[in-house]
C-alpha cells in the first residue's frame, strides 16, 4: 500500500482523477482543456454542491469563455426528462461541440450529464465532480465505474435507475469524464448514511483486492484516525490505485459481494442503504467461502468485526420469505442463469485475494442467507 501523509493544498492525480483538498486547484487540472475559449455548463444537485457551488462558480467564472449553471430537481428520476431540461439551458446559453460540461453532486448529476452528452452534445468535453464518498472511492481512470460498465459490472446505481426510471438510457454506459475532480474535504458535510456506503465500498475494494489497505483500515477502527484527512487520503487514492491496476487488466472492479446486495436493494425497493446491502452481501460471499474450505473462519470473523466498526450490518432477519425474494430479484436482474448459477460469482479465499467462479449457485445462496438469519 502506498502511504501518504496529509498536507493543506494536496493535489494528487492517479489517471485522470485528481484527489486534493479544495477547489483552488481546479485551474490546473482544467489546464489541458483549455476552457478558457469554452462555454461551461454546471450540472449540479443542490444537497451536494453546497458551500462549494458558489466557490466553484467563481473559478470556473474567472477563467472559461462563459459558466452558466442549471439546478437539477432531484425528485425527477427520468434521466431523459433531465437531460432534456439541460438540452433546454444549454440552446439557451449556446453551447457547441468541445465546450465543457460538469457534474457536481451524486449518481443524479452525474447520469443527466452523460444522457444530455451521449444524446445532445457528443463532441463536448466532461468534468464529473462527485461530492458523495462513495463516487469518489468508485472512480477510476475511466470515471466513474457506477454508470459506466454494464449491468453485471456496475449493477448498484444502473439497476437503481431502472428501477426508478424504466429502461436504462444506453448512452449513460457509454460516456467517459475526460477528468475527475476529487475532493475529500467533502466528506465533512455528508449524512453517516452516506459516509458509511462510502467506506464500505473502501472496504470491500480492499478486502477483494489489497490486503495493506485493509489493515490499514483496521488499525482504525470505527474510522476514529487522529487525521480524518489523512485516512481518507490514503484510503481513497489506495482505493483508486487499486480500481486503476483493475481497468488496465480489463476488469474495473470487483464484484465481491455485489450479486446479493443488488437482489436485497431491489426486492426491498431500495429501503436498505447500499452500503449495508453490501456488507450483507460480503458477509454471505464469505459464508459461502468458509463452508467451501476456500477462507478460515478466523477471517470471516475478522472481516465481519472490521465491517460492524464502519458501520455495515453483518446480519440481517433472513426470513423465508425475504430470501425467496432476494434470489428472485437476482432472476429477475439475469444475474442467474436458467440452470440456477451465477456464471461469475466472486469469493475470496484470503483477504485481499479474490477468486472467480461459475458453480455457486441459488441453493448455495439461499443455504448461506439461512444460516445467517
Amino acid at each position: 500500500m502506498n502511504r501518504y501523509t496529509y498536507k493543506p493544498q494536496i493535489f494528487q492525480k492517479i489517471g485522470n482523477c485528481f484527489v486534493t483538498d479544495c477547489f483552488d486547484h481546479l485551474p490546473k487540472a482544467l489546464e489541458s482543456l483549455k476552457i478558457e475559449n469554452k462555454r461551461v455548463l454546471l450540472i449540479h444537485e443542490k444537497r451536494y454542491g453546497g458551500i462549494y457551488l458558489k466557490q466553484i462558480e467563481e473559478i470556473l467564472t474567472e477563467i472559461a469563455k462563459t459558466c452558466d449553471s442549471i439546478d437539477l430537481n432531484e425528485k425527477v428520476t427520468d434521466f431523459n426528462l433531465l437531460a432534456a431540461q439541460v438540452q433546454e439551458k444549454a440552446t439557451k446559453i449556446g453551447m457547441e461541440k468541445d465546450d465543457l460540461v460538469i457534474s457536481i453532486g451524486g449518481w443524479i448529476a452525474d447520469s443527466a450529464a452523460k444522457v444530455f452528452i451521449e444524446e445532445y452534445l457528443p463532441e463536448s468535453h466532461y468534468l464529473k465532480i462527485p461530492m458523495t464518498l462513495i463516487g469518489q472511492v468508485l472512480s477510476t481512470e475511466r470515471g466513474d465505474s457506477q454508470v459506466n460498465m454494464n449491468l453485471y459490472d456496475a449493477p448498484d446505481i444502473v439497476v437503481t435507475m431502472n428501477a426508478v426510471s424504466g429502461d436504462v438510457p444506453a448512452m449513460v454506459q457509454r460516456v467517459d469524464p475526460d477528468l475527475v475532480y476529487i475532493n475529500i474535504e467533502a466528506y465533512k458535510y455528508l449524512e453517516e448514511t452516506e459516509r458509511i456506503c462510502g467506506l464500505g465500498e473502501i472496504l470491500r475494494a480492499s478486502a477483494g483486492g489489497d490486503a495493506s489497505l485493509f489493515q490499514y483500515m483496521e488499525s482504525y477502527p470505527g474510522k476514529k484516525a487522529d487525521n480524518i484527512l489523512d485516512f481518507l487520503l490514503n484510503s481513497i487514492m489506495n482505493t483508486l490505485q487499486v480500481n486503476k491496476k483493475g481497468a488496465e487488466k480489463g476488469a474495473i472492479k470487483t464484484k465481491y459481494g455485489y450479486p446479493v446486495a443488488l437482489g436485497i436493494e431491489k426486492c426491498t425497493n431500495y429501503i436498505i442503504p447500499h452500503g449495508q446491502a453490501v456488507g450483507i452481501g460480503m458477509v454471505v460471499a464469505n459464508n459461502i467461502s468458509s463452508k467451501r474450505g476456500l477462507l478460515k473462519e478466523s477471517e470471516t470473523f475478522r472481516l465481519a468485526k472490521v465491517m460492524v466498526s464502519y458501520g455495515l450490518s453483518v446480519v440481517m432477519n433472513f426470513t423465508n420469505d425475504l430470501i425467496d425474494a432476494i434470489c428472485q430479484a437476482m432472476i429477475d436482474l439475469n444475474l442467474v442463469t436458467e440452470d440456477g448459477r451465477f456464471e461469475e460469482f466472486e469469493l475470496i479465499d484470503k483477504i485481499g485475494r479474490r477468486i472467480v467462479v461459475n458453480d455457486v449457485t441459488l441453493d448455495e445462496i439461499r443455504t448461506a442467507m439461512f444460516y445467517r438469519k
